[in-house]
């Protein structure tokens, strides 16, 4: 049984979102819980179809679930309010994301917006030192275990940095962050062994 990374990143999602209520340490609104409900809810239909041959009927009443059908009609009014409102605000498309809470075209990074219009989670948009690109800061990745460091009395030092002062980028920068590292670790290390081949040959 496999994942895709989509639904992988639903479920990290969905179990942040329940550790976060469990420890009390949330601020949630009526629409983005029941937009985080409506993404697991999907991604569990289908897995129950998929791997388990059930269906969301031999678990949930009708009743109940014409209730789910209600809010799920509310939810779609709120994206179609959604693209109205990007539309009146004249929001250049490119500044328009799909949101990593909904999922829905929606979420606006103009700068001191950074919140979806449909469901209106909220979450930091950062540029990335290397390719100045602005990406979810959430999706930025540290690559700090690339580089030469050493722990000198529980203080975390960098012995070598390669020349990099921000230790995180985008996904699509990092494999070239890798190999220019990697690069730089053998031409160092080329070096040292040709000055130690010199001078044991005078």
């Amino acid at each position: 049984m496999t994942f895709s990374e989509r639904d992988k990143k639903k479920i990290q999602h969905a179990m942040k979102m329940r550790n976060d209520v469990t420890h009390s340490d949330f601020s949630l609104t009526g629409e983005y819980a029941a937009a985080k409900f409506f993404e697991v809810f999907a991604f569990v239909s289908d897995f129950q179809r998929r791997h388990l041959d059930t269906s969301v009927s031999d678990i949930i009443p009708g009743s109940e679930f014409d209730q789910l059908v209600k809010i799920r009609q509310l939810l779609d009014e709120l994206v179609l309010r959604a693209k109205a409102r990007i539309t009146e605000e004249k929001i250049d498309e490119k500044l328009v994301w799909a949101c990593p809470n909904c999922g829905q075209e929606a979420f606006v990074i103009e700068e001191g917006t950074d919140a979806c219009y449909a469901c209106f989670h909220s979450e930091a948009v950062v540029e990335c030192h290397y390719c100045e690109q602005l990406n979810f800061k959430e999706d930025m990745i540290s690559f700090a275990d690339y580089l030469d460091t050493d722990d000198d009395e529980g203080q975390w030092v960098v012995l070598n940095s390669y020349g990099y002062r921000d230790y995180s980028a985008c996904p699509e920068c990092l494999p070239k962050i890798n190999e220019d590292i990697q690069n730089q670790r053998a031409e160092e290390e080329f070096r040292r062994l040709e000055e130690e081949y010199y001078l044991r040959s005078v």
